[in-house]
Parts: C-alpha cells; structure tokens; sequence
C-alpha cells in the first residue's frame, strides 16, 4: 500500500515538472498581443448629402491611423436627436445651426467650420416644365419633392427662407413627396417621381442626370457645414484627431474641394 502511494506521488511529480510555464511578461502571450493590435473606433455622425467626401476621407484615415470610423448617416435634424440619446465622438452637419443647438445643449464644446453650401432647384435634363424661378413650383402641372424641415437641413434652410413672406406653405403641402435627406430628394426627381425638387448646390453636382436651376432667392442663401468634437466621446484625444484631420486643408478639406464643396479657411486649427 505504502509503494503504491510512492508510485502515485511519484507520478504526479512528473507531470506537474513537465507542464509548459507561461511567463506574464512573454511577448508572445496572445492577450498582450491582442491588446497592442486592437484599433480604436470612433462614431462619426454625419449629414447624407456629404457622403461622396466623407466616404473618401474616412476610408484614407483609417488606413492611415489604424482607427475605425464607424458612421451614422442621415438628415441633420433626426442626426442630433440620434446623438442626443445615444451620443458619440464627431458630428458632421450639413448646417452649423444643428452645430449651435448641440452646443447649447452641452453637447459640443468645439465646432469647426467645413464648407459652404446654397440651396438650388433640380428639375430632368431639358427643364421640359420650363422653371425657371421659384413660382414655377406651384403650377399644377409640376411635380415638386421637398425634405422635411424636421429632419434634413435644406428642408429647415429653404423652409426658414421661404416662410419670411409666406411662400413655404403653398409649397410644402403642394409636394408630392416629403424626404428625410436631401439625398432622396435628388433621387425622386432623377427616377421621374418628381418634375422639380430643392436640394444643395453640392448634391446636384453629384447627379450629372439632373439640370440646375438657380433662384435668386437662394444664391444668398449660404450655409455653413460644420464639424463639432462631442462630449459624450469616449476617447476625445482619437476624436480629436479625426476632427484636425477632418478640417486639414492638406487632407479632409482637399477631399471636399475635389468634390466640389466652397471649403472653408480655417484661422484657428483645431488644438492638440
């Protein structure tokens, strides 16, 4: 009995010396190295008239700084409701107002300028219903797309304009379609849902399908995209970074220039 438990004692010795040893320190350990590779990721909140630059910009930035951008795209307006509930790192908007009330709200301690755009009317190649100014839109022949104020910034823009003489009414319940981006405006015009419908200068120079009709009424009518870093952000040192990359005129703002976008100058670069 007692040779037996010599064996067995015996036997458990040797396993237990030649079991493998794991040093905490070793640079091969698999959670060290995981952790050392893992990439950051920020949420980027943006305005869906400004996909074709975004694309472009957070597509270069995250093979340059190994950080995943996640995107929320979408109206301006349903944009910040999104960010009030479920926050964020950056909020990119196609008009600095929606900027000024996250700001008002605490929700944005910096905003950038971006880029400027104008309001202009889309009609199909040709204008075969002839508008040529902004009554045009209420004959009864014309079918006219517009976005909804509450949710899209051209929809609030031109809505703000055009109701300082009372002319966004007659207009707003004539058309035969509603959108919640400025995106889907330019769309229901080029599939022929539309005859007509009012978007950014900029998004009509993303659909060579349509014609531009500008309005006097509208040439004045510059809005200014803006950028803000968010205080919700869990990593505002990476947010930070994408924002100066974003408003660089080396890099994001070279991006928008090329897309056609007024870029603006920016005196102050955003600090580091």
């Amino acid at each position: 009995m007692a040779a037996s438990a010599v064996v067995v004692a015996g036997l458990v010795w040797l396993l237990m010396s030649n079991r493998p040893t794991i040093s905490s320190n070793s640079s091969e350990s698999p959670t060290a190295g995981s952790a050392n590779q893992q990439e950051k990721t920020l949420t980027l909140y943006y305005a869906a008239g400004l996909q074709a630059p975004v694309n472009e910009i957070t597509t270069a930035y995250e093979a340059s700084h190994h950080v995943h951008v996640e995107t929320e795209v979408g109206g301006s307006g349903t944009l910040l409701s999104q960010i009030l509930v479920s926050g964020g790192d950056v909020f990119l908007a196609a008009d600095r107002f929606y900027l000024d009330e996250a700001s008002q709200k605490n929700l944005a301690p910096l905003i950038v300028p971006v880029a400027y755009q104008f309001p202009v009317i889309v009609v199909h190649k040709g204008n075969p219903k002839r508008i040529s100014a902004l009554k045009d839109l209420l004959k009864p022949q014309v079918r006219v797309s517009l976005a909804d104020p509450q949710r899209a910034a051209i929809g609030r823009a031109v809505g703000d304009l055009l109701e300082k003489d009372d002319r966004w009414e007659p207009l707003w319940k004539k058309a035969v379609t509603h959108t919640a981006t400025v995106n889907e405006v330019a769309t229901n015009v080029k599939l022929g849902g539309a005859d007509a419908g009012i978007v950014w200068n900029t998004t009509a120079a993303q659909v060579p399908d349509l014609e531009v009709v500008r309005v006097p009424e509208f040439d004045s009518a510059k809005s200014e995209i803006a950028a803000g870093l968010l205080k919700s952000s869990k990593d505002p040192q990476a947010a930070q970074e994408f924002l100066r990359y974003l408003t660089n005129p080396d890099e994001g703002l070279k991006v928008f220039a090329r897309h056609g976008y007024a870029v603006a100058v920016t005196k102050a670069p955003v600090p580091r």
